[in-house]
């Protein structure tokens, strides 16, 4: 068996093993000098495979014939031949025109497969393979016409066509406006001799197209080659006019057979569709007339008449259209009035009514005639400013008093607005008017006339009669009318005056009572006017007021009663209660008083005396003003002391003092206030017997359980004690805060204000802004210090005395504050924090 084996290695390496074909293009003839490639998958006899190609291709002959053997195999992968590695059953094909990738499909157009039959020498064939085929080639179109008429034939000539594979070809053509469609065999438009065109393509090919009648476009022509292989070419298109429909020239007049009032231009646009035109002409001369005037320009028209246009146009085919015809009516003149007059209310002088009749007549117009009058109480002529008529008579509403004019004018149907014409006429339809009416008041206890005095006015036709009055008292019987007397003017405008008299001695039976009286005036168009009008006997009653306190049950004082009210005007102030003469009516007062709600009560006054008991609510709480922080020092100890001026506007209930201690100690409680005279209250508390930093507010009610409180500022109270020991030369400190310091010392011999405190300064304490001291140098601070304020209580007048540090160039002692008073305090303002040694012996 291996022996075997060896034989068939050793045949397959001493044979040489052919390969042969055919080679046809698409037609079916022969394809000469077409390249070949054969291919092998060489399994060198122990089950691996490996790619081989011919190298070089083998070319066809003229029958399409070529030959090459298995020896002529070279690897794909590294170009090294394939010797005898192929062995019988190895897959093997040609492909011609094609590439060298392997694997290539066996189903390929241009290729064949097979497998080598045995290891002899022989040479075996594979199937005949075809070339691949190509699209036919199309460079342009064109047209024996590019403009034509419908019902006409254009032909489209290719140019450049051809066919790789010489195959069959057709050329295949759609049309339409767009330039969108795709020829196919299926849509295909062609007529004429252009079927089963073959290679060489000696025979003419086109493609006729007939027009369709009726349209007026740009068509596109859209054409390619097919071949019988059913490859087609790229798309050509090329373009033709297609012009069916005669020219549809148009104006721009807008005004046809309509009268206007000024000159027209008219435009003519001539369009001839696809194609140009031949010509566009016109004439103007009658409604008749043949256009033969070439248009180039737009046409005017400024004569005043009716005049005519006449136009058409012709295209490329000699198509006209019909003859357009405009007429032009212009009429520049407005009409006239020469012969034109208005007549109000059959010429009438006067009327009495706002609303106005009149008629009119006479004008004219000579051309297009009169359109519509206008006519208003103002003059609007050359305007359409008024009210709008056909025609005689016309009425105007709500005139205005006086001599009033009324205006006509008309338009003719052109547009034009003519001058007015008018007529004149009194209008008097208001009655006199009464005005400044005034008349004297009388009370029950008066004797006095009711004198009433008024203005009668008519401007336009004046007063016809003397004005007459008539009067009652109450509701008895009416007496008059009488004549009311002239004190001055005249008949458009006069004053008058009547005495109407008390029903008897006085006015008491008619207490609280109305008295009516009636003006009545007419004018000389009996235009009349009647107004009535009244007043009231005042009577007289007696009110008392009684103002207390809601709670306290107590008078208030100053208690202010505003109102309306004639004895009451501007207020009345009284304590505890008061009287007023008060007249009949309804009556509203406020009660109001400083810190109490207020008060609105109403009342209502007839025949008898009245009673009002009126009680008003605190609103107001306690008022706190801070006065100043104190001390008191006794041996050892001191106390705190605040004041205060505390008011409220009725009465106090408590009043205390809040406070919270911190720093060498705790402590939380209060302290009530005491008066000190006046409004002046004090809270003390303590004793203490070293320094303390307190927190305090001070807490107010009053009566009514209205509450005010008021947080204080924290403060320190600085306190100093002297303990008996004897200090040779050790410190004794003081630490002042910034801000206000409330300081007391011990006991010192007799040391100045300004020794015990000269560590504070900055140098000479003599200087300030005030003068010039000797030795003061401001450059080294002299004018200022740490401090910039000492308080000291003077118990004996109870005055606060002040040492201002800047202020003035005199010593302390000059300033009131001559020396520190054991165990005395005393407010400093400290601009710093700072320490205060004393540096001082105590007894």
């Amino acid at each position: 068996m291996i022996l075997i084996a060896v034989l068939l290695c050793t045949s397959a390496l001493a044979d040489v093993k052919g390969v042969e074909g055919y080679v046809k293009i698409p037609d079916g003839s022969m394809a000469n000098n077409a390249s070949v490639r054969v291919h092998v998958i060489a399994s060198a006899g122990i089950g691996s495979t490996i790619p081989c190609t011919t190298k070089p291709e083998v070319l066809t002959d003229s029958t399409g014939y070529y030959i090459t053997n298995l020896q002529n195999l070279y690897k794909v992968s590294d170009g090294s031949s394939c010797g005898n590695l192929w062995y019988q059953g190895d897959p093997v094909w040609a492909i011609v025109n094609g590439t060298t990738v392997i694997p290539i499909s066996y189903l390929s157009t241009n290729s064949s497969q097979s497998s080598i039959p045995d290891n002899t020498g022989s040479t075996f064939r594979l199937s005949n393979t075809t070339l691949r085929n190509n699209p036919p080639e199309l460079d342009s179109i064109s047209l024996t016409n590019t403009t034509i008429s419908g019902g006409n034939q254009t032909t489209v000539n290719p140019s450049g066509q051809t066919d790789e594979n010489k195959d069959n070809i057709s050329l295949v053509c759609c049309f339409d406006t767009s330039d969108s469609c795709v020829p196919t065999t299926a849509n295909n438009e062609c007529s004429g001799s252009w079927e089963n065109i073959t290679h060489p393509y000696s025979a003419p090919m086109n493609c006729t197209y007939t027009a369709s009648t009726g349209v007026d476009d740009t068509y596109y022509a859209r054409c390619r080659l097919w071949d019988n292989e059913n490859y087609s070419s790229p798309v050509r298109t090329t373009s033709f006019i297609v012009d069916d429909l005669a020219p549809t020239t148009t104006d721009d007049y807008s005004f046809n057979d309509t009268w206007v009032n000024s000159d027209q231009t008219i435009t003519i646009t001539p369009d001839c569709g696809s194609t140009s035109c031949n010509w566009t002409y016109f004439c103007n001369t009658s409604d008749a007339c043949a256009p033969s005037i070439n248009y180039s320009s737009p046409i005017t028209f400024s004569q005043e008449n009716l005049s005519h246009l006449r136009y058409r146009s012709e295209d490329l085919f000699q198509r006209r259209q019909d003859i357009v015809s405009k007429i032009i009516k212009i009429d520049k003149g407005a009409p006239a009035i020469a012969n034109a007059s208005v007549t109000i209310e059959n010429d009438s002088a006067y009327i009495n009514s706002t609303t106005i009749n009149f008629n009119w007549s006479g004008f004219e117009d000579n051309l297009s005639g009169i359109n519509t009058y206008y006519y208003s109480f103002s003059n609007n002529q050359g305007t359409a400013s008024g009210t709008s008529d056909a025609g005689s008579p016309g009425q105007l509403s709500g005139s205005q008093q006086g001599n009033i004019s009324v205006f006509v004018w008309a338009e003719d149907i052109a547009g034009n607005i003519g001058r007015s014409v008018n007529d004149t006429i009194i209008v008097d339809s208001v009655a006199p008017s009464i005005s400044d009416v005034v008349s004297n008041t009388v009370n029950q206890t008066s004797t006095l006339n009711i004198t009433v005095n008024s203005t009668i006015n008519d401007s336009v036709t004046g007063i016809n009669i003397t004005p007459l009055i008539e009067y009652r008292y109450g509701s008895t019987a009416w007496a008059g009318p009488f004549n009311m007397t002239k004190l001055s003017g005249d008949d458009s405008s006069a004053n008058y005056t009547f005495n109407i008299p008390p029903p008897g001695t006085d006015w008491i039976s008619y207490r609280g009572q109305p008295v009516y009286w009636n003006i009545t005036v007419v004018d000389d168009l009996g235009n009349t006017r009647e107004i009535q009008y009244n007043t009231t006997v005042i009577s007289i009653n007696l009110l008392t007021f009684f103002v207390r306190d809601r709670i306290l049950n107590t008078s208030l004082d100053s208690v202010t009663i505003t109102g309306n009210g004639t004895q009451c005007n501007g207020g009345c102030t009284f304590n505890g209660s008061i009287n007023i003469s008060e007249l009949n009516g309804g009556y509203s007062f406020s009660i109001t008083k400083s810190g109490f709600s207020s008060n609105t009560t109403n009342i209502n006054v007839q025949s008898s005396d009245y009673l009002l008991e009126i009680y008003l609510d605190d609103t107001q709480a306690p008022s706190v003003n801070f006065i100043n922080y104190s001390l008191s020092v006794f041996n050892t100890t001191f106390y705190a002391k605040v004041y205060a001026t505390i008011t409220d506007n009725l009465n106090l209930d408590s009043t205390r003092l809040n406070y919270t201690i911190s720093e060498f100690f705790s402590e939380t409680g209060y302290a009530n206030f005491t008066n000190v005279g006046g409004d002046v209250y004090l809270a003390r508390i303590g004793p203490y017997n070293q320094s303390i930093y307190m927190s305090p507010k001070i807490i107010c009610n009053d009566s009514y359980g209205l509450k005010n409180t008021v947080n204080l500022d924290d403060v320190w109270y600085v306190f100093v004690n002297g303990t008996g020991a004897s200090y040779e030369s050790d410190d004794d400190t003081l630490a002042l805060l910034q801000g206000w310091n409330m300081i007391s010392v011990p006991l010192l011999d007799n040391h100045t204000v300004e020794s015990v405190l000269s560590g504070l300064g900055n140098g000479n304490w003599g200087c300030g802004r005030d003068g010039t001291y000797p030795g003061c140098n401001a450059s080294a601070g002299d004018f200022e210090g740490n401090f910039t304020k000492i308080l000291a209580y003077n118990t004996s007048d109870s005055s606060w005395i002040t040492y201002n540090p800047t202020d003035h160039y005199l010593s302390i002692g000059n300033q009131g504050i001559e020396e520190i008073r054991a165990k005395k305090g005393y407010w400093i303002y400290m601009n710093i924090s700072k320490d205060m040694s004393l540096q001082l012996r105590f007894d």
